[in-house]
């Protein structure tokens, strides 16, 4: 279960981030710490990074599945 949470969060943002038009503006801060802030963009980056083909497989194979059904 939590799999699936994380992967439809990565393709969420995935979405989000190909909807924004603020290129070449700073990217939104969505965690402050001690050591540094975390920026949409990075947070975007590293989900990316870490899942992004996964995801994209996972949505192709719902996508052609429903097609199917």
């Amino acid at each position: 279960m939590k799999k699936v949470l994380l992967l439809g969060f990565a393709a969420l943002l995935m979405i989000l981030a190909a909807c924004s038009d603020d290129e070449g503006q700073d990217s939104e801060v969505v965690a402050e710490t001690t050591a540094g802030n975390v920026t949409q963009e990075e947070f975007y980056n590293e989900l990316n990074e870490l899942y992004g083909e996964e995801v994209l497989k996972n949505m192709v194979t719902r996508k052609s599945l429903k097609r199917t059904a």
